[in-house]
């Protein structure tokens, strides 16, 4: 029996040697392969691989400029995603895209905190259209199935680019605990290399020699709308009419943040309409046929609340790109009524459309729309308290702040052209200039009592210039107490 089993056991041991000898030579060949189109991404991808390097470059020698890190990254975003059509199409034009997108960074303002305008959110959602979307899909069910197939691939590619960062920060992190020494440095600088190159180049290589339609998990998308985003979206609408049933019967206004909750909603609907089609049979189809309808009620709810804070507060920045999104969000349920509108690459085309010009054209700009609203309403508030002096165009200092102050409907005003004054200090340098000497901008009541913050009106003489100059003008306050 011991000699019976010694055989067996060696034979089965050969045997796994042998498997195992195979399939280290898949793995090396495998692994030459992975080398080899490593190797070659750079003739395949000339310009993707030139602007990852030079924003890899530029980020090591900034690299305390937190600006400056991110803001190229989202611009590789935009431009290697664009580049990707451009090189089958128009050679000359690919290659002139690298001087594009520096052409587009030198044009933009160094010193705006570009990280929080709305601009700039509203630029890093148009590059993640044009990254998940095909605009050349007519049919809605491959338009959804090429989008998930994208989404597979980025998820792909983050994958790949974060295991390796991962073992690269494993090694550089034991050898700098274990030898105690320093390469905080390095292990930044390697990891900007694969995020800002590697990354992009892995997307762009899985994408180039992936199939047209890559085969997309049908299971895992049908768990995510018919187990998660669907019975979700079933109850935010009972949970919406419920709310509007309460202020009808209360009788009152909407919430202000009512525009972006429905907003959300609206667009979470489409979406998950768009994937339901592609699996054919769902649970929900009730509710996406009757979305047109179910959505009116929300919408309504939704422009109440806008056009009530608009007329309330005016238009700023970000109450254009709201204003917007209401537009779209109200005419793409209505185009899913009609057989010849009911493409959503059609709505893509529409929604990049208005985007980019609101965004990219300055006289229709959402930034100097709302600049502009904001002007305005602080003149007419200006005239209102009696402050404004049309022969110089200035702010007077000689009127009765208290007596403005207990009357309620100039009392309303005046906190108006508190709240339009700041806006326009932060987003412009002219107002500042033109209105500063006002003594009532820092004024506060508070219980009948009011204070009076003066030490911002000397912080010009700081040696501090734009944004870092306003920012602490902002902070600047003394406690002097009047009755």
């Amino acid at each position: 029996m011991i000699i019976l089993f010694d055989i067996f056991a060696i034979g089965f041991l050969r045997k796994i040697i042998q498997n195992s000898k195979l399939k280290i030579r898949s793995i090396m060949l495998n692994f030459k392969d992975l080398l080899k189109n490593i190797k070659n991404c750079p003739k395949e991808f000339p310009v993707e691989t030139a602007l990852g390097l030079t924003f890899t470059i530029a980020a090591i020698l900034v690299c305390e400029d937190v600006v400056k890190m991110f803001y190229p990254l989202a611009f590789v975003l935009i431009q290697f995603f664009v580049t990707i059509t451009l090189r089958k199409i128009n050679q000359p034009a690919y290659y002139a895209s690298y001087l594009l997108v520096w052409i587009l960074y030198f044009l933009i303002d160094g010193k705006l905190r570009c990280l929080e305008q709305p601009w700039f959110i509203v630029l890093n959602i148009i590059s993640a259209i044009v990254l998940l979307t095909d605009i050349r899909k007519n049919d809605n069910k491959t338009f959804a199935i090429s989008i998930f197939s994208k989404i597979e691939i980025l998820f792909s590619a983050l994958l790949i680019s974060g295991i390796i960062s991962a073992m690269v920060s494993a090694i550089i992190g034991s050898i700098m605990y274990l030898f105690s020494t320093e390469f905080w440095h390095l292990l930044a600088h390697v990891n900007f290399f694969i995020w800002l190159t590697f990354f992009p180049l892995s997307y762009c290589y899985i994408t180039e020699h992936s199939e047209n339609q890559v085969d997309y998990n049908r299971k895992f998308l049908k768990i995510i709308i018919d187990f998660i985003l669907s019975p979700a979206l079933v109850i935010y609408t009972c949970v919406l009419l419920c709310y509007i049933l309460k202020i009808i019967v209360v009788q009152e206004l909407p919430r202000g943040g009512v525009a972006y909750m429905v907003s959300i909603y609206i667009a979470l609907a489409l979406l998950g309409n768009l994937f339901n089609k592609s699996l054919g049979n769902s649970n929900f189809n009730w509710f996406y046929d009757k979305f047109a309808f179910i959505a009116i009620a929300p919408l309504a709810l939704q422009w109440i609340g806008v056009v009530y804070r608009i007329n309330e507060y005016g238009l700023t920045e970000s109450r254009v790109y709201l204003l917007i999104v209401n537009i779209l969000v109200t005419i793409f349920p209505i185009m899913l009524l009609f057989k010849k509108t009911n493409r959503y690459n059609l709505f893509t085309i529409i929604m990049m459309l208005l985007m980019v010009c609101f965004t990219c054209i300055p006289p229709i700009s959402a930034r100097n729309i709302g600049i502009k609203n904001q002007y305005e309403r602080f003149i007419n508030h200006a005239k209102e308290i009696g402050a404004l002096d049309v022969s110089t165009w200035t702010l007077k200092n000689d009127i009765d702040i208290y007596s403005i102050r207990q009357d309620s409907t100039l009392n309303k005003a005046y906190q108006a052209l508190i709240m339009e004054y700041r806006f326009l200090n932060y987003n412009t340098d002219t107002i500042r200039k033109k209105f500063s000497d006002w003594e009532y901008f820092d004024l506060y009541f508070e219980d009948d009592n009011w204070y009076y913050f003066s030490l911002s009106k000397y912080v010009d003489k700081i040696p501090l210039e734009g944004f870092n100059q306003r920012y602490l003008k902002s902070l600047l306050i003394s406690t002097t107490k009047r009755f």
